[in-house]
Order: structure tokens, then sequence, then C-alpha cells
């Protein structure tokens, strides 16, 4: 909870003051134009669509954005998704190490395994990285749906830029 609560704390400061000095310095700019233009910023996306004027002022001031972004919040925001994600990776690495047991060697003859004889490299990667591959495709997934839905994209046009989104920052 208080991870969260500094979070949204840090998140809410920063998209606050950086929307602000966009929707002012950048001329013909909304609130919702500075907005996006922000979040691109902090997570180093980067569309191009939307980008600071010539100016010096404004272009310093995205450096600075970009800087406090990448180090502080977009940390904060990883730890923080971290949090929710890491017992699920966890929960699925048990259940394939439940369903894909290591091989037990009883050295001694007690009855008990002495030794597990460690897994080859293919098995190894794989029982580890699944999980979180399967996550990261599913929310994937989630997104590009939810894109089709509101934006009236195609389905291989949401999932484009769901994926190209995600794989830049």
């Amino acid at each position: 909870v208080r991870v969260t609560a500094e979070l949204a704390g840090i998140a809410f400061v920063y998209m606050a003051v950086t929307v602000s000095v966009y929707a002012c310095v950048e001329e013909g700019w909304t609130f919702i134009d500075a907005r996006c233009c922000t979040r691109a910023t902090m997570s180093t996306v980067g569309y191009g669509d939307l980008h600071p004027s010539d100016d010096t002022l404004s272009q310093m001031m995205t450096i600075l954005f970009i800087l406090v972004g990448v180090v502080f919040v977009f940390g904060e925001i990883s730890r923080c998704v971290s949090h929710v994600t890491d017992p699920a990776l966890e929960y699925l690495r048990g259940v394939l190490e439940r369903k894909f047991p290591q091989r037990a060697v009883d050295i001694d003859g007690d009855g008990s395994a002495d030794y597990k004889v460690p897994r080859g490299p293919l098995v190894y990667y794989a029982k580890n990285l699944m999980p979180a591959v399967s996550i990261f495709l599913l929310m994937q997934l989630l997104w590009a749906l939810l894109f089709r839905l509101v934006e009236e994209w195609s389905f291989r046009a949401a999932w484009y830029h769901c994926m190209v989104t995600a794989t830049t920052v």
C-alpha cells in the first residue's frame, strides 16, 4: 500500500507539472496533447506525432522531463508493476516445476533425494521465461482488443501498436 501511495504521488506530481508546462508553453496544444506527449516522453516511446517546438526552452524542458521521467517515475512504475506480477510469475513457475520436476537422485541409498540433476538449458530457460512471456503477450492482447473497440482500429493495427509500444520501453 505504501508503494502504491508513493507511486501515485510521484506520478501525479510529475504528470501535473509536465502536462501543465506543455499545455502552457506549446502553442496550439490541448490538455490531451500535452498528456499524450508527457506519457510518450516519460516512457521513451516517442511516437513523433507530438513533439516540442524548436525553441530552446521547450527542448531543455523536454530533456529534463525525460531524465526525471525515466529515472524516477518510470522506475517507480516498474517497481509497482513488479509487486503485482511477481506473485503470478512465481505461481506459474511453480506450476511448471510441479508439472516437469527435476530428476532426483539418492546417492547414499537412504531413501531421500540428495541431488537434483540440473536441467538442460532449453528446459531451464523455457520454464523461467514462459510465464513472463505469456503474461506479456496476454497483456498486449488485452490492450489490442481495447484499442480495437475504442479506436475502431483493425486488430492487426492495434496489436502492432501495442507490441511496438511495449518493446520500445
